[in-house]
């Protein structure tokens, strides 16, 4: 199975030339240790809602105190019961200028009872050349056989710091009703505050949308960034479901996007986006 986004940033931090860049950065500073912290991020949406009064406050951490995890943890897992068609492309990206190169891949999958999946291509296309950099390490498998990561976890973890009731002032809370696939749901906005603790907040930013009734996550957008004295590091996770028979809901789409910005070499992005189509039941 490939390794997952995560996994691959963390193996872009252990290159063999960081040993390098870290000698350089003690002898420039004098410092022995690369400390680790948050900082703004410009995955950050724009005009996100002000500061309200303490009532609707108190209603997102509520809502955040009994959200329920179950339909989210598991939506990755229930595609082994379908057959479905999913389309990956995988960018790396210069800007504004738009992507210096990208790969493009629809397939099928269909559930087999010796391996995961059966899977076909239906449809690739290309352009640049991500094999040259070391963003090649982002690009899509050739062999994507298996069922597609899981990125639940990593989207939103257990215990991201604003559910912490000791780390809660560092936070600006929001909450708005709305619909979402056809059922009303609640939106909780989570922001890093720019006083008191929040610029420390590795935890930038969550849009989290809950199903009024079951207080479900059906949908999760989150930003992440670490600062460190040998590189930055921002990413984006959201992941949409959608409902599919009964209470099943399953992915929709996926994306993760992460700018890596280290010294010594030009700042590094890629962006993987997944949709899932043609969901049928085995």
């Amino acid at each position: 199975m490939q390794p997952t986004p995560i996994e691959r940033v963390r193996f872009l931090k252990s290159l063999s030339w960081l040993t390098a860049c870290l000698t350089i950065a003690v002898l420039l500073t004098g410092c022995g240790e690369a400390t680790s912290g948050g900082g703004p991020s410009a995955f950050t949406p724009e005009n996100l809602p002000a500061s309200t009064g303490e009532e609707e406050r108190a209603r997102a951490i509520e809502l955040l105190d009994k959200m329920q995890r179950t339909t989210f943890d598991s939506a990755f897992v229930q595609l082994q019961n379908y057959a479905f068609t999913r389309t990956v492309r995988t960018e790396r990206r210069n800007g504004p200028a738009g992507p210096e190169a990208f790969r493009e891949r629809t397939l099928s999958y269909t559930p087999d009872e010796n391996t995961t999946f059966r899977v076909a291509s239906i449809r690739a296309d290309s352009s640049g050349s991500f094999d040259a950099s070391v963003l090649g390490r982002f690009a899509p498998s050739s062999n994507p056989d298996g069922i597609p990561t899981n990125l639940a976890t990593q989207a939103f973890p257990e215990d991201p710091p604003y559910l912490a009731e000791r780390k809660r002032e560092a936070f600006q809370y929001n909450v708005r009703s709305d619909t979402y696939e056809g059922v009303p749901v609640d939106v909780v906005i989570v922001q890093a505050r720019n006083g008191e603790s929040g610029p420390e907040q590795s935890a930038r930013f969550a849009e989290l949308t809950l199903h009024r009734d079951t207080h479900q996550l059906l949908a999760a957008h989150t930003v992440y960034t670490e600062r460190t004295l040998l590189y930055a590091q921002d990413t984006v996770f959201r992941i949409l479901l959608r409902p599919a028979d009964g209470e099943t809901w399953l992915p929709r789409e996926t994306e993760f996007r992460a700018l890596l910005d280290m010294i010594l070499r030009d700042p590094l992005e890629i962006a993987t986006q997944s949709t899932y189509s043609e969901l049928t039941a085995s």
